[in-house]
Order: structure tokens, then C-alpha cells, then sequence
């Protein structure tokens, strides 16, 4: 796809997504694997999916999701998913990361119960996300019991003013640094401490 969504994209509906092998896609722009947007209406469920290979010319190699942030009702649910050796190579003009794993831009609701590993996150920051690009996310968005290690561009990468809750998530081995402190802002609300350990 020369745009977004080369795998699958959804917008502004109702959608589960389950049990999927998501693998070999490449898109121009956002969403290699999966595109998400949630502009005006919908709720997404993304949910034991193997989302593995997939590249996008910007954000979100495996996963990019975009929540309006006026509803509170446009909320999506990413669990128990492997997210594993997918890339974005952060193209728009400035350093706006791109998130190789998932990049999540104003995203409520869940990431939880996750393995995001050997993702590539490229851009303008050796710290662009490769990972996880929190992009203007608020206290809505809950990160738990993740696995994030192994990925390139960091583990965590925040743009713009990033708020989310964090709840045991392990992080090893993620190039840099595993959580990235710049040039946006990460505002990890911790529930508990990141545990960082080798998963193997």
C-alpha cells in the first residue's frame, strides 16, 4: 500500500481483531500491520494476533492506532498480541518518532499482556520508538504486563506531552536506552516498578 493500513486498516467502526497472522505487509505512510483511526465513532479490540514483518514508511510498523481524544467511548484494547520484527522508518518532516512495534497517537484504553520484541524504530532520534511511540496520549491509556525487549530505537519513545499508566511491564535490551527521557515528555505514571530482566 502507498498509504496507510497495509495489512488491514479500520476506521471509524466497531472492530475485532483476533487470532490473525499479520505478517509481510508494507505501507508508504502509517500502519504496516494494522491501522486503526477512530476519528468520529468505533471501538477496537486487537487481540491474539501474531503481527510479525510488517514495515511502514512512518509510523507504526506493526500497530498504529489514532484515538480522537474528545470521546472517551474511542477506545481500543491491544492484549495478549506478539509483535515481533516489524519496522517504520519515522519519514515525516521533524522528529516525530515513528514507533516500530506500535506507535499510539492520542490512544485510550489498553496495551496489556503484549510481546513486543526485535521491532525497529527509525527517525531524526536514535530514540524514535522502536517498541512503542506514545504520541500525545493521556491517563486514559494503560500499559501493563508488557513484554518490551530486544527492539531497535529504543524500547518506549514519547512525543509531544505523553501521560500513560504503567503497570509491570519488563524492558531489556532495547538498543539506547529502554525508556527514552526526550526530546518529548514522558509522564509514566507508575503503578509499579519497570522490571528490567532478561526475558530468555
Amino acid at each position: 500500500s502507498t498509504h496507510n493500513g497495509a495489512g488491514i486498516r479500520v476506521a471509524n467502526a466497531p472492530v475485532i481483531l483476533r487470532e490473525n497472522l499479520i505478517e509481510g505487509n508494507v505501507a508508504g505512510a502509517d500502519g504496516g500491520g494494522v491501522d486503526v483511526r477512530l476519528d468520529y465513532y468505533g471501538r477496537a479490540l486487537i487481540e491474539r494476533n501474531r503481527i510479525f514483518d510488517n514495515k511502514a514508511g512512518d509510523h507504526g510498523g506493526g500497530i498504529q492506532v489514532y484515538c480522537n481524544p474528545s470521546n472517551a467511548q474511542r477506545t481500543v484494547s491491544c492484549t495478549w498480541n506478539i509483535i515481533d520484527s516489524n519496522s517504520a522508518a519515522g519519514s515525516e518532516f521533524g522528529d516525530t518518532g515513528s514507533g516500530g512495534g506500535i506507535e499510539a497517537a492520542e490512544m485510550q484504553g489498553l496495551i496489556e499482556n503484549n510481546t513486543i520484541t526485535r521491532n525497529t524504530g527509525a527517525g531524526e532520534s536514535e530514540c524514535s520508538g522502536g517498541g512503542l511511540l506514545l504520541f500525545e496520549t493521556r491517563p486514559t491509556l494503560r500499559l501493563a504486563n508488557n513484554i518490551i525487549a530486544f527492539n531497535q530505537g529504543c524500547g518506549i519513545s514519547c512525543r509531544v506531552f505523553a501521560v500513560s499508566l504503567f503497570d509491570h511491564n519488563l524492558m531489556w535490551g532495547n538498543g539506547v536506552a529502554d525508556v527514552d527521557t526526550g526530546p518529548g515528555v514522558c509522564d509514566l505514571q507508575l503503578q509499579s516498578p519497570f522490571i528490567f530482566q532478561d526475558p530468555q
